[in-house]
């Protein structure tokens, strides 16, 4: 399991930080932050857009350039010994070296990000055979895209004809739209964003039923019970350690709340408090031909 990672994705603010958070936790596993985010500077990196599409009827050179940029965070490669030895200092911190080695070999590497949503086919066709989709009511995604103040250029999407050809035809006219009109609020960005999410996630679910699709209501509402479920899943053991910091996590008082330290259960109706009355009837009514399929009008009250 160690030689392959394990691919955390959703859509952006749907908790996937939180769930690779906690197998961090996990002795036997190593976190990495986002590759496909291109609003972090490294080297080699081969992405052009936010939220970026890769798949295997792509340019074959490009689907290299992801390929090596992508093992570099995972396997042992020439690129990464070269870069270890330059980092620590020469053939002096070989030790050192040769620790990195050994843990990168041993320990399961766990991918986080969102950003690649669009290229988790490619991902689990190439990379990984666990991946971990997780989904969010969209009040919830919309409600903490508000409060971070993140939009999202969909200009970008059309620029990517085999993305919209693949997943994102039915919502080309919102696209468009949305891609031309500068004046759109960040609630309408995300309710939109969330659609192309999660309309596309119907097909990821109906074509890989291997996969892990999970809620974070039900996640933050049950954690320990839900996370052991995806620990199952990454075959890793559900140690002591583990539950311990979930339970910790999990159950903060008002006040001493975080992105990663929280009262779960009253997480899960915040946005409430955090959209106006107008908003929470156009993000429900926008985005209404795809949550139905996840949700209940029960979890609109």
């Amino acid at each position: 399991m160690a030689n392959k990672p394990v691919i955390i994705s959703g859509s952006p603010r749907s908790g996937s930080t939180w769930i690779g958070r906690v197998i961090e936790k996990h002795s036997e596993s190593r976190y990495i932050h986002e590759p496909f985010n291109i609003g972090i500077k490294r080297d080699d990196n081969p992405f052009k857009f936010w939220v970026e599409g890769v798949f295997n009827s792509q340019d074959s050179d490009h689907l290299k350039r992801v390929n090596k940029y992508l093992k570099n965070f995972y396997k042992v490669t020439p690129d990464f010994v070269k870069e270890q030895f330059k980092q620590l200092g020469g053939i002096k911190a070989s030790r050192d070296v040769l620790w990195k080695i050994r843990e990168r070999n041993r320990l399961t590497t766990i991918i986080k990000d969102p950003i690649a949503f669009f290229a988790v086919e490619w991902l689990g066709e190439n990379l990984s055979d666990k991946i971990i989709i997780t989904i969010r009511h969209p009040g919830a995604v919309v409600a903490s895209l508000k409060q971070k103040q993140w939009g999202y250029e969909f200009a970008q999407m059309l620029k990517q004809p085999i993305l919209m050809e693949k997943y994102l035809n039915p919502l080309r006219s919102e696209i468009e739209e949305f891609a031309n009109d500068s004046s759109k609020t960040i609630v309408e960005q995300g309710a939109l964003l969330w659609r192309c999410v999660y309309l596309t996630n119907l097909i990821l679910m109906e074509n890989h039923k291997e996969w892990l699709f999970v809620k974070n209501e039900e996640l933050s509402l049950d954690p320990i019970g839900e996370y052991e479920k995806i620990f199952n899943y990454i075959e890793l053991p559900f140690s002591e350690e583990v539950k311990s910091y979930i339970e910790e996590s999990t159950n903060a008082k008002s006040g001493q709340e975080t992105d990663l330290v929280r009262d779960s259960k009253k997480n899960v109706d915040k946005w409430k408090q955090i959209l106006t009355t107008s908003e929470i009837e156009f993000v429900k009514s926008f985005t209404k031909d795809v949550w139905e399929k996840y949700y209940s009008e029960k979890d609109w009250e």
